[in-house]
C-alpha cells in the first residue's frame, strides 16, 4: 500500500472579475455512476483496485473545438477506511495518485473530513 497526500489539481482555470469560474475544469472522475470531485490536503492510503473509471473530457475553451476530446480511462482504487461510494483514489500520472470524493450536501463526506 502507498501513503500519499492528495494535491489540489486543476486542469484549467479562468476567473472573471466576479470570482466565478468561467470555463473551469477540475479533474473529476466518474466511477460506478457517480461523479467524484477533487479533494486537497488529505492523507490517505490507497487500497485495492476497484475497476474502470474515467476522467471526462474538458470542454471549456471558447472558440476551440473540444467536441473531439475523449474521456481518459483510469482505474479506481479503494481508499483504506472509506466507503468507495464516498471516495476513491485514481492515478493521474505515473507519480500522482489523487483523492476524489462525492460531495455530500455541498461538503466533503464525514469519512473524508475526519482525515
Amino acid at each position: 500500500m502507498v501513503l500519499v497526500t492528495a494535491a489540489l489539481m486543476t486542469a484549467c482555470t479562468a476567473q472573471d472579475g466576479g470570482g466565478e469560474a468561467e470555463g473551469s475544469c477540475a479533474i473529476t472522475a466518474l466511477y460506478g455512476g457517480r461523479t467524484y470531485t477533487q479533494v486537497a490536503d488529505v492523507d490517505f492510503t490507497v487500497g485495492q483496485a476497484l475497476g474502470p473509471a474515467e476522467f471526462p473530457p474538458c470542454d471549456d475553451t471558447p472558440g476551440h473545438d473540444d467536441d473531439a476530446a475523449r474521456s481518459e480511462p483510469v482505474t479506481a482504487h479503494a481508499v483504506d477506511g472509506v466507503n468507495p461510494r464516498m471516495a476513491i483514489a485514481v492515478r493521474y500520472a505515473s507519480d500522482q495518485v489523487l483523492l476524489r470524493a462525492v460531495p455530500s450536501a455541498g461538503s466533503l463526506p464525514p469519512e473524508v473530513k475526519a482525515r
